[in-house]
């Protein structure tokens, strides 16, 4: 894990966002003081936070440590699920109606 991709990406999503890093640490209850040395001495934040950025920035830390993105992944499958079972429910509810 590289530290620097880490905040790179964060970082990314405050500037594609338009949020500042005050912002950020203050949706996310983070002292700005704390959030900001994160930042610039370059040290990962304890789990909790970790999470808790990821959550307010809508990626999960999968996207954030590695540039995954899991989540979105499953999402995509389980709605590819149900629109097989619901294009398998209307052929049986034809079958009947007819």
């Amino acid at each position: 894990m590289d530290i620097k991709i880490f905040w790179g990406r964060i970082k990314q999503l405050l500037k594609k966002k338009q949020v500042t890093q005050a912002e950020m640490a203050r949706a996310c209850g983070i002292p700005y003081n704390t959030f900001h040395g994160w930042i610039t001495k370059d040290i990962y934040p304890p789990l909790t936070d970790a999470y808790t950025i990821a959550h307010v920035l809508g990626v999960t830390i999968d996207y954030l440590v590695a540039g995954k993105d899991t989540a979105g992944k499953k999402t995509a499958a389980q709605l590819e699920n149900a629109k097989k079972a619901l294009k398998h429910a209307e052929e049986t509810l034809d079958k009947i109606v007819l």
